[in-house]
């Protein structure tokens, strides 16, 4: 019987859905293999990254700890030498302990005369009036721009208090001394204006209302004019 060629079997295909998937796959291996000293390179700048990132983490969290921990020393200090806190300053410059630590620093400059150095030492932390010690710090900072000769920018920071601290009570008070500023240099109208604002955010029933009425009363008088209020 003649016998038929075998026929010639063609290797299978494979089709489906999965070839484009198996193509993509094999050409990024391609790829990898090509690029692989890049990639290695890239994954250890990747890692040296998040190395960094948590190291940093850490020591900001030991920082605040330590930093946590001295302010609590310094608090049962009643007077900590002026070293001690311009040296914490330097240290955990940037926790929030340092701010109260410089707002004690200032006042020890202030009390000590050195009113230029408590200025610059307050500036930093009273330019925020939304800050937890911002608005305390702007009280200092005029106290300390008075003591060195600058009237005018004391009653601007006063003036500033009043324009945006939280409280009616840091506005009056920050109102009462703007408007001292003005009667020290003789300024009665100006200071009259002043002291109207304060009255506006002082009620009835708060004692502070006739001490302010009392120094309304005198800046009206300087200035010629009878008190319009009777009290």
């Amino acid at each position: 019987m003649p016998r038929h060629p075998t026929a010639r079997r063609v290797p299978h295909q494979p089709t489906g859905p999965d070839d484009p998937f198996l193509a993509q796959v094999v050409e990024a291996a391609a790829w990898a293999k090509q690029h692989a000293r890049g990639l290695v390179i890239g994954g250890a700048l990747l890692a040296l990254g998040i190395a960094s990132i948590l190291y940093y983490t850490n020591y900001r969290s030991r920082l605040r700890t330590q930093a946590d921990a001295q302010l609590a020393e310094l608090r049962s200090n009643p007077t900590p030498a002026v070293t001690e806190l311009e040296n914490f300053l330097t240290r955990f410059r940037g926790t929030a302990a340092a701010k109260e630590v410089r707002l004690l620093l200032a006042e020890r400059y202030l009390s000590a005369g050195q009113a230029e150095k408590a200025v610059s030492t307050l500036q930093p932390l009273a330019g925020d009036l939304d800050a937890p010690l911002g608005t305390s710090a702007a009280f200092l900072l005029a106290a300390a721009e008075e003591a060195r000769g600058a009237a005018d920018a004391a009653e601007q920071t006063y003036l500033r208090i009043a324009e945006k601290a939280e409280f009616d009570s840091q506005r009056r008070e920050a109102l009462n001394l703007a408007a001292g500023l003005r009667l020290q240099r003789g300024d009665a109208s100006g200071a009259a204006q002043v002291y109207e604002r304060a009255l506006e955010l002082t009620a009835e029933d708060l004692p502070e209302r006739a001490l302010l009425e009392m120094r309304l009363a005198e800046a009206l008088a300087r200035r010629g004019t009878a008190a319009p209020r009777g009290s």
